[in-house]
């Protein structure tokens, strides 16, 4: 969906983080600001809709500190018609 903004803030709120090695996990509620394509305003206006927090679960790829890999994005609350990811 990022693709369909040409212009893009994302502002998390009170963020949540714990790590359990190998793996991080943040959770936070955000909200987007933005412009794009015609569908911009829609996923703009769902996503500052929703209640329950997004949960972004990360994996540590090696032994340096910055090499993480998010491996899942999550929000339970958030859903899109099919073919549109």
């Amino acid at each position: 969906m990022l693709r369909l903004f040409s212009s893009l803030t994302i502002t998390p709120g009170a963020a949540q983080a714990r790590i359990d090695p190998p793996f991080g996990t943040w959770t936070a509620q955000v909200r987007l600001a933005g412009t794009g394509s015609e569908e911009a305003p829609e996923i703009t206006r769902r996503v500052n809709s929703l209640t329950t927090p997004f949960q972004l679960r990360w994996r540590k790829e090696s032994w340096k500190p910055w090499d993480w890999k998010l491996i899942e994005a999550h929000n339970s609350e958030l859903e899109f018609a099919h073919g549109f990811d």
